[in-house]
This record gives structure tokens, C-alpha cells and sequence, in this order.
């Protein structure tokens, strides 16, 4: 092996400290570099990651295996119009000048060469290094570099930063000091405080300061170096107000810049006017956004912000994630976003480009879930970071007093609003002012959902959303939204005395729409209360009401509801069971002929109807039914329907106490399987008899398993089947 040539132009920066976190990447680079295929290796990254430390440590660790050995030359000082040909052309061309302080490299042994401050060299290096290595087929370069070369055959690595912890979750102080941002803070504090340790009470503050740095360890270093007279709780409230604080001097870090401030400079004197224009203004994002929310706030064409981001992204000013569908999502390095906000709200364009910023917000949070919306973060594990952004939207929408915006950004993040943030989505909707039904609708679920019954009618009916922020129609809708989750809440007193303002509202203002729909919650609560009959009474009013508008959809709900309604009860005339046959034809007709489906509920409520009409009526009596509604005009349908049919002998289910032992059923079992039979569900049964629900489903499953039946359908078959013998024999007698 030849010896081992080193160069007297510069030193490399060598490593008194372990490299922490790198091995991986030393071990994979040292493979590519040792490669004979391997000509240029150029190592890039973000300014502060430590590029210069890990090119000194590479070769230092290889350069043993180049016979011809290896050289370091740093070009940091190197003026790119004059000295660079001194340097490179002269040196590296006529290797045998002895003034370059270089020797000849050799031409037919392998020999490494290391070039570190490239920052301002980029375009001139490209230029000689490629006529270099054409010259020595033997040469290898490692270059260090804040962007690629884009030379042919080079190989490029991006050193990553180092791994930080998630702040919101909790970890032992043990596991914490394993994640490589940590490690290095605490040995660099320890350098300097040899009795620091991680503890429960600083372990929350110092995964918040790695965080906050995005595991830059230049970042780190500098924090680090603080703690010799600070913590890390009075160190992150530091960092809070002034990103200068991270500053120090050369017995603190080996890179060649002493603060960040200088660091980051540094980078973004080597954009373009334009560039730099455009990151300054994609500071005004918190998270992650795409090149449409680039060009949205840029002031530039999609095409030329995608041609400047592509800029941004070879300088290694952006961080990028990948969608599902292979798109690309991006995002500014925190440190760096701290430095340019601060730039951009002195400038005149700021309040301009913080409304570019919510109005895009907006128009996602109004695109609903097939598009490319904010529910896409949920998705790709990045609500957190639409979260910042949505509270920036919201803030400024505050304090510009847009409230309408503000109410409908709001109002369309209900979803959002659900993964963990319900106390602010309330906030935000409450200080919204006037709100609309669905503004008004979502504000009541949140409230609901959030256990906070009281809080959420007081909104409904004063402080919140009430009157004096709703009217006429609104404030019925928003009414009848909030009635509708307390009755599924189990409210129903509460949510028969809101329906029942909202019905007045309506009726005031002639909404004929919303006179029927209040009607049919009304029906819903009466029927869940046992009082049947003012349920049927109920909908048959709101389907009357309906009964001029066109409104196919709504006429085929409405004999749906009055059918369900009718055939559950606890005792039917067959007349009655006829109509409300019919009544399911004539709806099933509407439906075809317009291709509108029922919601899921009621579809299953009809279907569960039909099998216990089918169960008393038998199966040819009831197709007969359903093919005479179908083949019926939809106004004869709704006018047989809202006429209630002669009353004539019922069969009544509960006429089968006298048969109790038959088949050993108790007298709660037989309670029970009657009102099955009549089409309530588990919760209804329990809430009629008096009974816990999960009591219920137990007498159900007892009564199952003695007549044999494996579903509801089938015991409220038997049910029916053996009062229907009943009557028969009855009859007879």
C-alpha cells in the first residue's frame, strides 16, 4: 500500500467525540465510498446536521484502504472568482506545482480526495471535478456539500437528522436517554456539568427542546452549552422568545458556525431572489403543506413553484414526507421557520399572506373527505401538524374579525374537531358569532360528545347559539339539529321541548320541509316514550304537510316511517297492516323510479317491518300488498296512507299470557318477546319495562335459546304466528 498523503492547505475537522446516532449511515457510506464504481460521493444536508464532522470521520476510517492514499482540502475561505482556480485548477490540474501544498496524485493507484466548504463553490466544482476525474480514472472524490453537485455518476447521501422524541408521550428517563437527540445533549451538558441526569422532572423539558430542534445537533450542541448556569425548563422558555439565545463559541461545537443565526444565514445566502422570496413566505405554515398551498401563498404560478421548491429542496431547506398515493408533502425545519416568521412580520406583506394562508385552510376544510382535504392528516399521521395551521387560520380569521369565515372554518372541521380537540373546537365555535344550521348542529354534538348535556342546551336555547345568533329557519334547523343528539342521548324530554320550538319556528316562517321534520322527531320521541298512538298520529301529519311538494325522496321516508310505525305496534287490525303494506310498495316504487336509497336506519326498520308483517299476514298476502302500493300514483298513496283504515279485530300479542307455559317461558320472558314482537329494540324494552338494557338482551337470550330461534325476527315470527292461532281459535269458539 502506498503512503498515505496529507495535504498541508487545511485540517480536517476531527472528531473528539463519538459520533452519536451515525453509525448506520457510516457504515452503509463507508461500503459506497470503498466501491471502485463509486467515483464521487458528495454527503449534503441541512446546515447544522454535521457534514463536516462526518466526512472527516469517513475518511479518516477508509482512507486505509486507498493504496494511493487520501488528502483534505477545505474550501471555505476560497473566493469562488479567483482563488477556487488557484486552489482546484492549479492544484488540482498541475499537481506537481509544489506551491499548492498538494502532491501529485497518483494516476494508477487509488487515492481519496475530501473537499469540505463547498458552500459558495457548488457551480465551479462541478465544472472542474468533472474534468478532474476524467483526468485520474483512479481518483475518488468525497465532497461535502450543502446541495448535489448534479455531476454525472455522483452519489449523493443526505445525512438525517438525528431521531427525537415525541414530547406528548410519556417515557422513563432510562428509555429517553437512548434516543440519539437526547443522548447528545445530555453527554455535551454533562461535558460541561458532570452531576446532570435525566429525571422526571426535566425529562419533558429536554424531549421538547430536542423536538423543537428537529435533531439538528448543531442545535443541541448550543443548547447544551447553555445549561452550565440554566435548565432545561428555563432554556425552553429561552428558546420561546428569542432564537439568538442559540449561540456559543468553539469550546462549544466543532462546525464552523457559533450560532444559528449565523448557521441559517449562511444557508439562505445561497438562494436565489426568488427562492428566498418564497420560503419567506412558506414560513407562514406550522406543518405540512403541498405545492398547490406553496403556490396558494407564493404569489407564483404552480409551475413556478414547483421549479423553486425543487431549488429549495437540493439546498436541503425542506423537509418532505410521502402521501399514500406517492405525492410529495413538505415542510420547513422549525429552527429555520422561527428565523424567517420573524423576518416576515415586519414586512408589509404579512397580514396579505397570513389571509392566502387561512383562506387555503378554508377551502380544504370545505372539500370534503373525497378530496385533498384536512382529513387527509389523520390519514397520513399528521393531524398535529394541520392542527397548527388550522389554530393560525382561526386566530387570524379572530383578529380580523372575520367571524363569518371564521364560523365556517369552524363548522367544517367537525371531524377534526373529534380526534382530541373537542374542548377547542367549542371554543372556536362559540366565539364564532352568528352561526349557520351546520355550524350550529356540529357545536351541539361537540357538546354532547363531550358530556356536557346541560352546557349544550343551555348554548342551544341562550348564550351560545340561541336566538340572538340565529333566526327564522336557522335557529329552527340548529334547534332540531341539537334535539336529534339528545334523543339519541337518551334526553328525550329535553329534545321533545327543543323540537318542539323548532316546529313553532318553522310554522312561523311556513317552512313546510321543516314543519314535517320536526313532526317525525316528535314521532320518534312519542314512540320511544310508548305512546304509539301519537306517534302514528304525528307522521301522518308530516307526510300530509309533505304531500304538495315534489319531493319523492321525502314522500317515500314518510310512508316508510308511517308503515315501521304501524305494523310494530302491539296490536293490528289486518286492515291496518294492508295499508301499512302498501304504504312500503308505494315507497319502494318512489325509490326505484328515482334512485334515491333510504338511510341505513330506517332501511333496516323497513325490512325488520316487512318480515313481521309477513309473519302475520303470510308471505302471498304481503307481495299482493307490495305490488298494489308500487303499481299506486304517489299522491293515492299518501292519501290512503294519512287516512286511518276501519277498525276491526286486532290481534294482540299480549292475549298470549293464557298460553305462559307452554313452553316455559317466565312472565318477563313473555313481557319481553311481546314487545320484540312489536319491533322495539333492546334499549326501548328495557326503557318500557323498567329494566336495566343489558337485562334485557339476557331475558332475550334466555327466550331464544327456549324456542329454538337464532334472531329477533324469528322470536317476533313465533310471536305473531301463535297469536294469529289464538285469535283463529277464538274465533271458532
Amino acid at each position: 500500500m502506498g503512503a498515505q498523503v496529507r495535504m498541508a492547505v487545511a485540517e480536517p475537522i476531527r472528531s473528539r467525540t463519538p459520533l452519536i446516532g451515525r453509525d448506520d449511515e457510516l457504515a452503509e457510506v463507508r461500503m459506497r465510498l470503498t466501491d471502485p464504481r463509486v467515483r464521487l460521493l458528495t454527503v449534503t444536508g441541512p446546515v447544522g446536521v454535521g457534514k463536516s464532522r462526518f466526512v472527516a470521520a469517513l475518511a479518516e476510517d477508509v482512507s486505509p484502504a486507498f493504496e494511493g492514499g487520501g488528502g483534505y482540502l477545505d474550501l471555505t475561505d476560497t473566493e469562488p472568482a479567483r482563488d477556487l482556480d488557484d486552489l482546484v485548477a492549479e492544484s488540482m490540474t498541475d499537481l506537481s506545482t509544489a506551491a499548492s501544498g498538494f502532491p501529485a496524485l497518483p494516476r494508477d493507484q487509488r487515492f481519496l480526495l475530501v473537499l469540505d466548504g463547498c458552500d459558495r463553490l457548488t457551480a465551479t466544482l462541478a465544472t472542474r471535478l468533472t474534468g478532474l476525474l476524467s483526468a485520474y480514472p483512479q481518483l475518488t472524490v468525497l465532497v461535502a456539500s450543502p446541495a448535489r453537485l448534479g455531476i454525472y455518476g455522483e452519489v449523493v447521501v443526505r445525512l438525517a437528522l438525528l431521531q427525537v422524541p415525541d414530547p406528548t408521550q410519556a417515557a422513563d428517563p432510562a428509555a429517553l436517554s437512548q434516543i440519539p437527540a437526547v443522548r447528545l445533549f445530555v453527554e455535551r451538558t454533562q461535558a460541561i456539568r458532570p452531576d446532570f441526569r435525566l429525571t422526571d422532572a426535566n425529562q419533558a423539558a429536554v424531549a421538547e427542546l430536542c423536538a423543537r430542534t428537529d435533531g439538528l445537533p448543531l442545535a443541541i450542541e448550543l443548547l447544551a452549552a447553555r445549561m452550565a448556569l440554566s435548565s432545561p425548563q428555563r432554556l425552553l422558555a429561552e428558546l420561546d422568545r428569542d432564537i439568538g439565545s442559540l449561540a456559543g463559541s468553539g469550546s462549544d461545537t466543532l462546525s464552523r458556525h457559533h450560532s444559528m443565526m449565523a448557521a441559517l444565514e449562511s444557508s439562505l445566502d445561497l438562494l436565489s431572489a426568488d427562492e428566498r422570496l418564497l420560503i419567506g413566505r412558506l414560513a407562514v405554515f406550522a406543518g405540512y403543506f403541498d405545492a398547490a398551498a406553496a403556490a396558494a401563498v407564493g404569489g407564483t404560478t404552480p409551475e413556478q413553484t414547483c421549479q423553486l421548491m425543487a431549488g429549495l429542496m437540493d439546498k436541503n431547506l425542506l423537509r418532505t414526507a410521502e402521501c399514500p398515493d406517492g405525492d410529495l408533502i413538505f415542510r420547513l425545519f422549525r429552527l429555520t421557520r422561527r428565523y424567517l416568521l420573524q423576518d416576515l412580520q415586519q414586512t408589509e406583506d404579512y397580514r396579505a399572506i397570513r389571509r392566502a394562508h387561512a383562506e387555503y385552510v378554508l377551502a380544504l376544510a370545505a372539500s370534503g373527505p373525497d378530496s385533498r382535504g384536512l382529513d387527509r392528516a389523520p390519514q397520513l399521521e399528521l393531524v398535529g401538524s394541520w392542527h397548527e395551521d388550522i389554530l393560525m387560520a382561526l386566530t387570524y380569521l379572530d383578529e380580523s374579525g372575520d367571524k363569518v369565515s371564521m364560523g365556517r372554518l369552524a363548522s367544517a372541521l367537525r371531524d377534526h374537531w373529534r380526534t382530541g380537540w373537542l374542548t377547542e373546537g367549542i371554543r372556536w365555535l362559540t366565539g364564532s358569532g352568528r352561526l349557520t344550521p351546520q355550524g350550529a348542529g356540529v357545536l351541539g354534538e361537540l357538546l354532547i360528545e363531550k358530556a356536557r348535556l346541560d352546557a349544550a342546551e343551555h348554548g342551544y336555547s341562550g348564550d351560545l347559539v340561541a336566538a340572538d345568533r340565529l333566526s327564522g329557519t336557522e335557529q329552527g334547523a340548529a334547534l332540531l339539529d341539537l334535539a336529534g343528539y339528545l334523543f339519541a342521548a337518551n334526553h328525550g324530554e329535553q329534545a321533545s321541548r327543543l323540537t318542539e320550538a323548532a316546529l313553532r319556528e318553522f310554522t312561523r316562517h311556513q317552512d313546510m320541509r321543516g314543519i314535517a321534520h320536526a313532526r317525525y322527531v316528535l314521532a320518534d320521541i312519542a314512540s320511544s316514550a310508548g305512546d304509539r298512538k301519537k306517534a302514528i298520529r304525528l307522521c301522518r301529519k308530516a307526510l300530509s304537510g309533505l304531500r304538495e311538494l315534489p319531493d319523492p325522496a321525502g314522500h317515500a321516508a314518510g310512508l316508510e316511517r308511517l308503515a315501521v310505525l304501524l305494523i310494530g305496534g302491539p296490536g293490528c287490525a289486518r286492515k291496518e297492516l294492508e295499508q301499512a303494506v302498501c304504504a312500503l310498495g308505494a315507497a319502494a316504487g318512489l325509490r326505484a323510479s328515482t334512485g334515491h336509497v333510504a338511510p341505513p336506519a330506517l332501511s333496516t326498520a323497513v325490512v325488520y317491518a316487512e318480515s313481521l308483517a309477513r309473519a302475520w299476514l303470510g308471505d302471498q298476502a304481503v307481495d299482493e300488498c307490495l305490488a298494489a302500493g308500487a303499481a299506486q300514483p304517489a299522491d293515492r298513496a299518501i292519501a290512503e296512507a294519512i287516512t286511518p283504515a276501519e277498525r276491526q279485530p286486532t290481534v294482540r300479542p299480549r292475549s298470549l299470557a293464557r298460553q305462559r307455559n307452554e313452553h316455559l317461558l317466565t312472565r318477563r320472558e313473555w313481557e319481553v318477546a311481546e314487545l320484540v314482537a312489536c319491533g322495539m329494540t333492546n334499549r326501548e324494552v328495557a326503557r318500557r319495562l323498567g329494566i336495566a338494557e343489558w337485562t334485557a338482551v339476557n331475558h332475550l337470550r334466555k327466550i331464544m335459546r327456549k324456542l329454538d330461534c337464532s334472531s329477533r325476527v324469528q322470536v317476533a315470527g313465533w310471536i305473531t304466528q301463535r297469536g294469529r292461532n289464538a285469535h283463529d281459535e277464538a274465533e271458532a269458539g
